[in-house]
This record gives structure tokens, C-alpha cells and sequence, in this order.
């Protein structure tokens, strides 16, 4: 079995470790989409995930092949889950023996599985998410997961010819850049859910902690495909002097999931940049 990249063994030891209290599950049905059930504790996350947060849970689930390969049979400590993220796990594998295959519930995610049975797809809307299987009508096992908000990205905010002085490079012939890194543990671990862009922004010029001019406002529209434009300061040029500073204000961030879908994130800081 190939080794695992050293990142995403811990993001693994820090995300991972379920199981059925010693009872392994049948085979699963080949289903597209596993029923929703309401739960009435069903609630919008209100904590951010954070890897670096101590656990009680020591086990290591393996990834292969992009799959959470966990141990069904251990300890069930809850599987942390971040929100509207597909999480793909190995199924539960057959116990020796014809049993009757298994019927799941599930509330606070939409759960299908692939062609075959190979693997589980889970993406939690809601926190708790659990997950049931029936066989006829007796409950085999119950999983529970918790949910928890994405670590929000970082914004790097880049100047061209930054080095150079005004004098040599003015102002009105220069970009900056804004580009939305993601949280590496995030990147790793689930990189088609770790998409991130600005989508809008202020660009002003400051003096004496006074602004001059008019401000550049930036907004990306959803269609437009590029992950971090390059945003002509030419507005600004005339005006700008050395010891003047740029003031960026980024007030939203666009997340493209593992569907390729586009949400807004809500976001909120102010980054300075020094002109020469």
C-alpha cells in the first residue's frame, strides 16, 4: 500500500476516526441517493474547523485513491465534517455470511453511493449529520458526524514592480493582485472545495492616514472564470506619492465547491501596501 503524503496523514489522524461500536455493517445497497429524514437538532455549524485543536481520537484512517479509508469497527468517535463538502468514504464491506442488505437513513447531509458500492458520498447541509442502516426494520448501527464551517482563506494582495520606485515606475503603469489562498490542511485534504477567489474589493490611495482620490472599486461577477485578476491602479496614478500607501479593503470571497458551483463568503479585512 503506497505511503501517504505527510500532510494528509495528519489531516487524517486530526479528521477521522469512526466506527460501529465493534459491529461490522453488510454490504450496502446500490443506490443513487440514501432517504432524508428530518431531525428536529438539526442547526447551521456555528464552529470553524480548526486542525490544530487537540482530539481525544488518536486512530489514523488511510486515504487512497482520494477515498477516507476509516476502520468501521473501532471506536465510533465522531467523523468531523465541514460544511456543503463532498467527503468520500470506503463503504462498509460484507460480514461473512448472506445477510440482508442494508437500507440507510440520513439527516443533516445528502449521502449516495457510487456504482458498485465502492465508495460513500456525504455532503452535510445541516449539524449533526447521522447516518443509519436498517436491515427490514431493525436499526444495525448509527453514525454521527459532526459539522463545522470552513477555515476561511488567506488574501495575499500583491503590487507589480513593488521594489521599484515611483519615480522609476509610476503608478498609473501597475497591477495589483489579489488572490484568496486557501487553508493548506483544506487544500490538501479536499482540493475540489478549497477554490477561493475575490470577488469584491476597494482600492484607495492613503496619505497621512487620509484618502486622496477616488477609490478603485473591484467586483468579479461569478461567470467570469479568472481566479485573481490583475486590477490596473492607472485611476490612482496621477495622484500617488511616494510615502503614499495603497489601502485594500476586501469585503467579499467567492468559493467554487466540488461541483462547480459558486457560493459568496462572507469576509471582511484591510491590507496596506507602502508605494516608494
Amino acid at each position: 500500500m503506497p505511503e501517504m503524503h505527510p500532510v494528509r496523514r495528519a489531516v487524517c489522524g486530526l479528521l477521522l476516526s469512526l466506527g460501529t461500536s465493534g459491529l461490522l455493517a453488510p454490504t450496502v445497497l446500490a443506490q443513487t441517493k440514501v432517504q432524508v429524514a428530518p431531525n428536529p437538532q438539526e442547526r447551521p455549524p456555528q464552529q470553524v474547523w480548526d486542525y490544530a485543536k487537540p482530539r481525544r481520537y488518536s486512530s489514523s484512517p488511510q486515504v487512497l485513491n482520494g477515498l477516507w479509508v476509516p476502520e468501521w469497527a473501532l471506536q465510533p468517535d465522531s467523523c468531523e465534517l465541514l460544511l456543503n463538502c463532498l467527503h468520500s468514504f470506503t463503504a462498509p464491506q460484507l460480514l461473512p455470511g448472506n445477510r440482508p442488505r442494508l437500507r440507510f437513513v440520513a439527516s443533516g447531509a445528502t449521502v449516495t453511493f457510487t456504482t458498485g458500492d465502492k465508495s460513500m458520498l456525504i455532503v452535510p447541509f445541516a449539524d449533526p449529520v447521522i447516518l443509519r442502516a436498517y436491515q427490514g426494520q431493525k436499526l444495525v448501527f448509527t453514525h454521527r458526524f459532526r459539522v463545522f464551517l470552513l477555515p476561511p482563506p488567506t488574501v495575499v494582495c500583491t503590487l507589480s514592480n513593488a521594489d521599484q520606485q515611483l519615480e522609476q515606475f509610476r503608478l498609473t503603469e501597475r497591477t495589483v493582485s489579489l488572490r484568496a489562498r486557501p487553508n493548506e490542511m483544506l487544500a490538501v485534504f479536499l482540493p475540489g472545495d478549497a477554490r477561493y477567489r475575490v470577488s469584491q474589493a476597494e482600492i484607495s490611495l492613503r496619505r497621512a492616514n487620509e484618502p486622496v482620490g477616488q477609490s478603485i472599486m473591484v467586483v468579479v461577477p461569478s461567470a467570469q472564470a479568472t481566479t485573481s485578476p490583475a486590477i490596473s491602479l492607472a485611476p490612482l496614478g496621477a495622484e500617488a506619492r511616494p510615502g503614499d500607501e495603497l489601502l485594500i479593503r476586501v469585503q467579499q470571497l467567492q468559493r467554487k465547491n466540488f461541483n462547480d458551483q459558486v457560493e459568496e463568503v462572507s469576509f471582511n479585512q484591510q491590507y496596506t501596501i507602502p508605494l516608494r
